[in-house]
């Protein structure tokens, strides 16, 4: 991964900035996910210029003037952007350069600037140290485990991540820490590269930022901090993740796929091929385990050695656990499957044959609690709202064959998880489930309209079971192989 930042600053405090990011395909693709935030900049990686920018360059002071995304076949990224700003202080407070925390001070014998590097301050956000206040999520509010879960990815980027933030100044500087300065004492250039898989990470996140000190009219702005608070406010520390000793995953099969292909579009192309090791782990437990079905999982492997000593993982995989599939008919129920988790690793060389070590773990959010509410019956209660955690349910209309109900939500960045598991069962009089025979859904920001569709009329008593996960408790499931086949 590869981030380029130049700033040319003018005397008036004005100035332009440009930058060139070379994104790697994990990394695109968590960062374009989250540049859907509410004004679509909460991190500029988009493939299109946006219109709004040229809009309201007058309200921000700040005018792009090029921007060109490049997108690669294998998902990865190229950016390259330049803009101009009236003011450093606009500069400071957008979407742009929030990363360097740029800040401004007044010192006895003349001004400071500061900045930090951009991915550093990005990593330390995620670990708590600081936290940006206008655009990323409330730590642990929606939406906060995707961020986390981005950073997390940027932190993984290998082959090494260089970093480069060059800032031109209009006159001479009189000393700069943590940066060399050139000759003219014109430009300081910060520049570091972390090694392979994270090498000398720890250090580099404990680096300073860079502190530049300049003469009384060097540049005329005025002091300004950077849009951040320095802690967090406390909050009650989460619980760590418990193992639950009822779930253990299981080796369900092993396959290897080879596919051969050439694209007769492309009159130069040259003939692909790939392999891959294919692991597929069954997740087994009690069939009445239920997990949120959200974003908020971590799976590691650890290690996947084969029997000649070679590490089999693969760079950038990406592992998440497929929840919620039902038990094969016959199968004892007490251990019942309820999730699949598939393994990709590289082919190990010709001639071997086992794979020595496979190992690593899961963390699921379990739903330790659900809440219930009884609606009897369905009839007699239209339009009332029924109160859940985290919003509220309303039956609007019930037909011969059709129930028809909106579920509102406190905010409309409402947890996924509670989205996706908000259950409701509709029942005869005398407590049967009634089975659907469809049901259609529609959405706005803060709400979902729902109309179950039913085959046989239904009896006039009939009453709604509305069931959602209250506590949600995060579990621990490791697993290990060894001495495995290889086909």
């Amino acid at each position: 991964m590869d981030l380029d930042t130049e700033i040319t600053l003018k005397a008036d405090g004005s100035g332009t900035m440009s930058q060139k990011a070379d994104l790697p395909p994990s990394v695109a693709t968590m960062a374009k996910e989250l540049s859907r935030g509410p004004e679509g900049t909460r991190f500029v990686v988009t493939e299109q210029a946006n219109e709004q920018w040229k809009a309201a360059a007058d309200q921000t002071g700040i005018r792009v003037l090029s921007y060109k995304a490049t997108p690669g076949d294998d998902g990865s990224l190229k950016l390259a952007y330049e803009l101009e700003f009236a003011r450093l202080q606009d500069l400071a407070s957008s979407v742009w350069a929030w990363p360097l925390q740029l800040r401004v001070s007044k010192e006895a014998d003349g001004t400071s600037l500061e900045f930090t590097d951009p991915l550093r301050f990005a990593i330390s956000n995620a670990r708590g140290e600081t936290r940006v206040l206008f655009n990323p999520p409330e730590r642990g509010g929606p939406g906060w485990d995707r961020y986390v879960a981005f950073l997390d990815v940027v932190h993984r980027a290998s082959p090494g991540m260089r970093i480069r933030t060059v800032v031109h100044f209009p006159a001479p500087v009189r000393a700069v820490e943590g940066a060399p300065l050139s000759d003219d004492k014109l430009t300081c250039v910060y520049e570091t590269t972390i090694g392979e898989k994270g090498k000398g990470l720890e250090e580099w996140l404990a680096g300073k930022s860079v502190k530049v000190a300049l003469a009384p009219d060097t540049l005329a702005v005025e002091p300004f901090s950077p849009p951040t608070t320095a802690a967090v406010s406390p909050k009650a520390p989460e619980p760590a993740p418990e193992e639950n000793k009822a779930l253990e995953f299981r080796v369900s099969n092993i396959s290897v796929s080879t596919s051969r292909s050439l694209d007769y579009r492309d009159p130069n192309a040259q003939p692909q091929r790939n392999e891959s090791l294919q692991i597929n782990l069954e997740l087994f437990g009690p069939p009445d385990v239920t997990f949120a079905r959200s974003s908020q999982q971590e799976v590691e492997l650890f290690q996947a050695i084969d029997a000649a000593g070679n590490d089999l993982r693969q760079q950038d995989a990406r592992l998440y656990v497929s929840l919620g599939a039902r038990p094969p008919r016959g199968r004892e129920q007490q251990q019942a499957s309820i999730g699949q988790l598939t393994v990709r690793l590289k082919i190990p060389p010709e001639g071997v044959d086992r794979l020595a070590r496979l190992d690593g773990q899961a963390i699921l959010p379990q739903v330790a609690k659900l809440g219930e509410s009884t609606v009897k019956p369905i009839r007699d209660n239209l339009n009332t709202a029924i109160p859940f955690a985290g919003g509220k349910i309303t039956f609007t209309k019930i037909e011969e064959r059709k129930v028809s109900y909106t579920i509102e939500f406190i905010d409309e960045t409402a947890d996924r998880q509670l989205r996706e598991q908000i259950d409701v069962s509709i029942m005869t009089g005398e407590g049967q489930r009634i089975q659907t025979g469809g049901r259609s859904t529609s959405g706005r920001e803060n709400s979902i309209d729902v109309s179950l569709n039913f085959d046989k009329p239904l009896p006039e008593d009939c009453y709604a079971v509305i069931t959602w996960p209250e506590e949600i408790r995060k579990v621990v499931i490791p697993f290990l192989f060894e001495n495995l086949p290889i086909p």
